[in-house]
């Protein structure tokens, strides 16, 4: 009796031929066609999630100076109106952190380790921190330690108070009230990153400078930026983003402490606003 062979058979397929056929793998020409189109999707994409991330870091920008804001007028309501004091490195609290507060020494990255824990715990004693609740709502989230950040005298917070609060008299406690203020006076920004002697004690004068990371270059021209937003806090409790250069052109222009810029015309404005001088400029309290 014949067998038959199956395998031979016109319509069966050969095992070999079933084997080579299941096992062939991409050409390098095929490799490099589906490489070319994962790069073109990912420089498509990119920048999409880069946008998105800065719109993230802006929303929560915002959010926290409203917080902080709306913290500052609960304090206020408390004390007869008056605002916490903005900073100027006094043996007092202030409105983000209490004292004494353990100023950084250095400018590196032990350093940081070294004081980092210690402004954290001083926070929980600032004059704000019984409203808030939280030191987060005090950094920005593109806010982020390196080289520069590692110069600062003080770590935990992005935002800086006008001195205004104060006259800009950096040895007196006391402080103005609220209600001294035009409410679209600008109480509070987000300071130069790239000049890390701005971040020494929570009190600016507004030529000190502001920052560029958000829709900008870090170190780009202040003075011309007009794509780069930092996040401003007003008197009336509320937060907005200006550019770089509609805040600088406010100042006046930067220029070497404690000296100060040249006046800019039109004065007070919602920089220049110490409510104990004409012009809103220092003055003794």
């Amino acid at each position: 009796m014949k067998h038959l062979n199956l395998s031979r058979s016109p319509g069966f397929p050969r095992a070999g031929r079933a084997a080579r056929r299941g096992g062939r793998g991409f050409t390098l020409l095929e490799l490099l066609v589906v490489i070319a189109i994962i790069a073109i999707l990912a420089a498509l994409l990119l920048p999409a999630l880069s946008k998105a991330k800065e719109r993230a870091q802006r929303a929560t920008d915002l959010s926290n100076s409203r917080q902080i804001l709306m913290a500052t007028h609960l304090y206020a309501g408390d004390s007869g109106d008056f605002l916490p004091r903005p900073g100027w490195s006094l043996p007092s609290a202030c409105w983000a952190y209490g004292a004494p507060f353990p100023y950084a020494l250095g400018q590196s990255a032990p350093t940081y380790a070294a004081f980092y824990p210690g402004q954290l715990a001083a926070v929980a004693t600032g004059q704000l921190f019984p409203y808030l609740k939280a030191a987060t709502l005090f950094m920005c989230p593109g806010d982020r330690p390196n080289a520069r950040f590692y110069e600062r005298g003080m770590y935990i917070s992005s935002y800086v108070w006008n001195g205004a609060v104060t006259s800009y008299d950096r040895q007196s406690d006391r402080t103005h009230r609220v209600g001294e203020f035009r409410p679209t006076g600008i109480l509070q920004w987000e300071s130069d990153e790239t000049f890390p002697a701005t971040f020494n004690n929570c009190a600016n004068y507004p030529y000190e400078g502001f920052t560029r990371r958000h829709g900008g270059r870090p170190t780009g021209d202040m003075s011309q930026s007009t794509s780069s937003k930092a996040t401003v806090g007003t008197f009336d409790g509320g937060a907005k983003q200006m550019s770089a250069k509609d805040l600088y052109q406010m100042t006046g222009g930067q220029a070497a402490f404690p000296l100060g810029p040249p006046w800019p015309a039109n004065l007070p404005n919602d920089l220049w606003c110490n409510p104990a001088s004409r012009t809103g400029t220092p003055s003794g309290f």
